[in-house]
Formats: structure tokens, C-alpha cells, sequence
């Protein structure tokens, strides 16, 4: 959609999308596709994160990208944490066993506290 949007002759004026989280989870890649798209005359519009396009703007759109990037960092830290948790009490991540493994339905185990 990028390479269509920086096309020669671009076939839309604006890409919209619900947050810019749902763009792109990189603050520099942000700015980077931001900056090239505005270059080609295209808008991108976040439907959650209204910004302007003026100094307070791009700055509120920067600090965006940031805490996206950072959620984005801490979400898979803490899937990763409970993957390995599930592996090392002998449960598999999957969605389909291993060939020559069946799956069992098991208790769930309740949380501590």
C-alpha cells in the first residue's frame, strides 16, 4: 500500500487506519513512512489518535509512536514470560501437538492471590 501510495501517480490522497499502533509499532519507521507519504502527497490519518499537522502535531504523533513501541516491547515480553512459564510446567504452546502427541483437557490451575 505504501509502494501504490508513493507511486508516481497515487491512487488515493489519504491511508487510514484505527491507531498507529495498528500501522507501525517503531517510532523512527513511523516518522520515516509518515515523512514519505507526506512527500507524496498523502495523508495518514489515525482514526483513534487525531493529530494536526502542525509543530504540537507531529510531536503528539512522535509521542505516540513511542508508547506504541514501548507496549508493543512490554506485550511480548510478557507473552514470552508466560510461554516459558507454561513450557516449564510441561504444557505446549501450540495450537496442534507435535506428531505422536495427543492433547489432554486438564484442570485449569487457579492464581495465586
Amino acid at each position: 500500500m505504501i509502494s501504490d501510495a508513493c507511486a508516481s501517480f497515487a491512487p488515493y490522497g489519504a491511508m487510514i487506519v484505527h491507531s498507529l499502533s495498528r500501522f507501525i509499532r517503531d517510532h523512527v519507521q513511523l516518522a520515516i513512512y509518515d515523512r514519505r507519504l507526506k512527500k507524496h502527497g498523502v495523508n495518514l490519518i489515525s482514526i483513534t489518535q487525531q493529530t494536526g499537522d502542525d509543530s504540537a502535531g507531529l510531536m503528539a504523533r512522535g509521542i505516540f509512536g513511542l508508547f506504541d513501541e514501548y507496549q508493543s516491547k512490554e506485550s511480548s515480553k510478557h507473552t514470552l514470560r508466560a510461554m516459558k512459564e507454561n513450557a516449564q510446567q510441561g504444557y505446549f504452546n501450540g495450537s496442534r501437538p507435535p506428531y505422536g502427541y495427543r492433547t489432554k483437557e486438564l484442570p485449569l490451575q487457579g492464581r495465586r492471590g
